[in-house]
Parts: C-alpha cells; sequence; structure tokens
C-alpha cells in the first residue's frame, strides 16, 4: 500500500532534534528524506536519542566552504520538494539558500502548486446517477475502511454544492493563507507588475525580494488566458491552420444574433486542396 508522503522529497538541512524529528515524521510516512551532513561533523548526532532521528534517512557529506559543494546543493535545493533547515537568516542569504533565491529559481513549482490549490471542488467524470435517483461520486482513493463511493440524495447533493457558490457581488475565486490579498508574505510569491510607482513604499522594500522578482511578467490577454485555462486557441483558423486577428468586439445581442443565424445559413466550407505527390 503506499504511503501518504511517497514521492516526496525533502532536503534535510537540520541540526539537532527540532528538524531531526520533523524529518523523521516525514521519512516515516514514506518520504524521501537526504540529510545534508558537514565535514567536521554535527555535535548533536553525539546525543544518545540522535539515532532516532537519524532513521529512514540518506546521508551527503558536503564540505560547504567549496564552491563546487554550494553548486551541488543549488541542484539538490532545485529537485527537493521540501527543505528543512535551521540555520540563520544570514547563512541561508550567504549560501543562496534564502527565500528570494530558492524563489526565483523554482518558478515552475510554484506555479504547479498554484495549479493545484485552484483545482474545481468536483471531478465529473466521477460523478454519475444512478436510476434510483441517488448521486454517486467515486473517489479518488478508497478510504480506510474500504469505501469507494459516496452516495447523496438529490437535495443533499444541491446543498453541497450551494455551499461552494459565492455570493452575489464577490470574487468567484477566494485566495487564503500566504495567497490572500492583505497577507504580507503575498508580494514574494505574487509576480509584481512591470508599471511601478515611485514612493515611499519602494525605499522599504526589503532588497532579496526586490531581486526574487526582478523577472516581471506582464498580463495575459483574454485569448491568452482561454488558451491557457481551456486549451482553446482562438486565435488559430480551424482551416488552413494560420494565425487569426481580431478585427471588432461585438457586444450588441441583437447583432451577435444576427451573424449566428447567417453562419447557420452558410453552406460549409470546402477543406483546403492537399497537393499529391507521384
Amino acid at each position: 500500500m503506499p504511503q501518504a508522503l511517497e514521492g516526496i522529497r525533502v532536503l534535510d538541512l537540520s541540526s539537532g532534534p527540532a528538524g531531526g524529528i520533523a524529518t523523521m515524521i516525514l521519512a516515516d510516512f514514506g518520504a524521501e528524506v537526504l540529510n545534508i551532513a558537514p565535514v567536521h561533523g554535527d555535535p548533536m548526532t553525539e546525543l544518545p536519542v540522535a539515532p532516532m532521528w537519524q532513521r529512514g534517512k540518506r546521508s551527503l557529506t558536503l564540505d560547504l566552504t567549496a564552491k563546487s559543494a554550494i553548486d551541488t546543493l543549488h541542484e539538490l535545493c532545485a529537485a527537493a520538494d521540501v527543505l528543512v533547515c535551521t540555520w540563520q537568516a544570514s547563512a541561508l542569504e550567504t549560501k543562496g539558500l534564502d527565500w528570494g533565491a530558492l524563489h526565483a529559481r523554482q518558478r515552475n513549482r510554484l506555479e504547479r502548486l498554484c495549479r493545484y490549490v485552484t483545482r474545481p471542488a468536483i471531478y465529473l467524470e466521477r460523478l454519475t446517477v444512478r436510476p434510483d435517483g441517488q448521486i454517486q461520486y467515486e473517489l479518488k482513493n478508497p478510504f480506510r475502511n474500504g469505501t469507494t463511493h459516496i452516495l447523496f440524495s438529490p437535495l443533499d447533493f444541491l446543498s453541497k454544492l450551494a455551499a461552494l457558490v459565492p455570493r452575489p457581488h464577490h470574487n468567484l475565486v477566494r485566495y487564503h493563507g500566504i495567497f490572500a490579498p492583505n497577507s504580507k508574505m503575498r508580494k514574494l510569491v505574487v509576480p509584481k507588475s512591470s508599471k511601478r510607482v515611485k514612493g515611499k513604499e519602494d525605499s522599504k522594500t526589503d532588497k532579496s525580494v526586490e531581486e526574487a522578482a526582478s523577472e516581471l511578467i506582464a498580463s495575459l490577454s483574454w485569448a491568452q488566458r482561454l488558451k491557457r485555462v481551456f486549451n482553446i486557441d482562438i486565435t488559430l483558423c480551424p482551416l488552413c491552420g494560420g494565425t487569426m486577428r481580431v478585427i471588432a468586439d461585438i457586444t450588441d445581442p441583437d447583432i451577435i444574433q444576427k451573424i449566428l443565424d447567417h453562419i447557420e445559413a452558410q453552406p460549409p466550407p470546402n477543406q483546403p486542396a492537399t497537393a499529391i505527390q507521384s
């Protein structure tokens, strides 16, 4: 049976029981933990209970005074899912392991995390209606007691869906924790706009945060958003494969209906000719 944290890679740079026990618990649940040991040894490993928190881990000795070892450490950080460290903030910044440096090197992982937390609440392909009218939802992974499906009455199922519908005049997507609008750490994970207003706030901005957000990302157009979310590329011609361009923005319902009626009355377009080589 697969464990809860199977496939999760943890890089352990901690020293002492706090970080050691934390990573030990991660290893007990199936995570792959790699402990980085200093060349001259860790005094904390001489404690009688040290072998306990070292169980289930792999160990690698690195001389972090050498540049090659620092490069190896950066590669390990890039491949890890979790970094556990008990170093001081100044030491992390010196080794290039502070939040700004790690954040700048792992934008793809941040995007993957954002896509995960914004998944829809219900997967429609696992939702079916039984002949007796009950709503049946198949679980992705069975419960420990063997449960594979959950049954709802139609009214109960509607009440569960209603709880997910936002109230009128509120945002359809709500962010919590570090992504919340008022979170002080939001600026560390959300790209900043290229248009900035110079003022008092700029002078108080942390330098490491500025370096982490040095790569400014432009806003996507509505066509790019449509392609990114629904994989629908409206700029691609279905006949010739060429790139189309927007010539008008029509919002009048009457004009839209006339255009649609006209398109339905037209015969289907001819397929483009295909060259045949003899």
